[in-house]
């Protein structure tokens, strides 16, 4: 019965704080003819209804969070491309050596390209 309340909380609100959840429904507590507590589903949804402003900072900060992850793992991955030597090779940043077998800055690129690489590998932050 708890779960089917909350979901239609969840249902109603979207996502609710679970501090806010048990709050909600602490406060929404009745004592029945037989003298145990229940939930009174109607009286809980008001409670969430009164505390909307805090579920709508929630929701935001949870929003802004995933944004921020997304931006972490984009960045990642743009560095782990970056530092991949055949990538770079495919690009025409590095030429391979055939008789070494080490990479070299590409002797076709113009000082532009290069500080344009730079530029590139410069302004990925790598997350702590």
């Amino acid at each position: 019965m708890i779960s089917g309340i909350v979901a239609l909380g969840f249902n109603q609100f979207g996502r609710v704080p679970p501090d806010i959840v048990r709050e909600s429904l602490n406060e929404s507590l009745r004592l029945n003819e037989s003298g145990q507590y229940t939930v009174d589903a109607s009286r809980y949804l008001e409670i969430l209804n009164q505390k909307q402003i805090i579920i709508q900072e929630y929701q935001s900060s949870f929003h802004l969070q995933n944004k921020i992850t997304e931006q972490i793992l984009t960045q990642k991955n743009n560095l782990s491309r970056l530092s991949n030597t055949e990538y770079l090779a495919t690009l025409g940043y590095i030429e391979r050596n055939t008789s070494t077998g080490a990479y070299n800055l590409s002797g076709y690129l113009s000082r532009l390209e290069m500080a344009e690489l730079a530029m590139k590998l410069s302004e990925i932050q790598i997350p702590k």
